[in-house]
């Protein structure tokens, strides 16, 4: 029975497993993990904080090994290859909504979802900044680097490099990042839920596309080399243009109310100060003229919306 088994492929699958796709999932579940604010390791002397123990490492170690090991049979399965970023997502993260219980609250399955999303965008992205000169240049294929072990690891090192930037980026202004409070300004408003979701399922679906044409199909190799680097780096430029814009805007409108907010705020505590002033003397009516100019500002500011 053994005989028949191809141990060259065996080894290829487990070295790429080990090599290559932990390191992937890891970026992907400690990117997740993160911004949902649950890895919070380094404030561990704060009321809410905790050392980091060996039952995390067993929490980490699920979703990564689980995600790593199903993108792997998938790839060697005969999986069209531009299907195995999605599954590879959901086992992700469905690994990661069991393990770390998200499953009771919605607001935090929805974020680790749309986390996922992005991660995953940014990936393909960086991918497809290096991956298709390599290919081009040496006349080889995906199916040629997923089947050589080195090669594959080799290729996937400018990527992990960018990653593991991006991870300890996080890592260390996690603090700053959540005080933007992004989420909350998302799950507050139900079109901004939907249209935050349905932005990045279609740079996802993008980058895929992009993925599939240009370093699946290799769809530019008979381009001159300058048309092609004007097209792969439009491409990559046009997802990270409208996401970046997105969360502009986003941050534009909760700055814009927090401002009316407080010029609400100011507003009314000059009224009061006059109020108290006022009290102190015999002028009822101007007391009362002031009283309504709070209500009817109130109204116009806070409910006219």
């Amino acid at each position: 029975m053994f005989d028949r088994i191809d141990w060259n492929a065996v080894l290829t699958v487990v070295g790429n497993t080990v090599l290559v796709s932990i390191p992937e999932e890891t970026f992907f579940v400690l990117f997740c993990l993160l911004l949902i604010n649950q890895f919070d390791f380094l404030n561990y002397k704060s009321p809410k904080g905790r050392k980091f123990q060996k039952y995390d490492i067993l929490l980490l170690s699920i979703p990564i090994l689980t995600a790593a090991i199903g993108s792997n049979i998938l790839r060697f399965s005969g999986l069209n290859l531009i299907l195995v970023p999605v599954f590879s997502m959901l086992i992700c993260y469905v690994a990661i909504v069991i393990t770390y219980r998200l499953y009771y609250n919605l607001h935090d399955i929805f974020k680790s979802f749309i986390c996922l999303l992005f991660a995953f965008i940014i990936l393909m992205l960086i991918e497809t900044l290096y991956m298709p000169a390599i290919l081009y240049m040496t006349n080889s294929t995906i199916k040629d680097i997923n089947s050589s072990l080195l090669l594959n690891f080799v290729c996937s090192l400018p990527a992990k490099g960018i990653q593991l930037i991006i991870i300890l980026y996080l890592f260390f202004k996690k603090s700053s990042i959540l005080k933007t409070n992004i989420f909350e300004i998302i799950m507050s408003n139900k079109i901004v839920r939907v249209v935050t979701l349905c932005l990045l399922l279609f740079n996802f679906a993008l980058t895929l596309a992009l993925t599939n044409l240009i370093t699946i199909r290799k769809v530019l190799i008979s381009l001159p080399i300058n048309t092609q680097v004007y097209i792969i780096v439009s491409m990559i430029l046009f997802p990270m243009i409208n996401l970046t814009a997105y969360i502009s805007c986003i941050y534009y409108k909760s700055n814009k109310e927090a401002q009316d907010r407080y010029l609400v705020y100011l507003y009314i505590q000059d009224y009061l100060d006059n109020i108290k002033r006022i009290s102190k003397s015999d002028k009822t009516e101007v007391l009362e003229k002031a009283v309504l100019d709070i209500e009817s500002y109130t109204k116009d500011a806070l409910l006219s919306k």
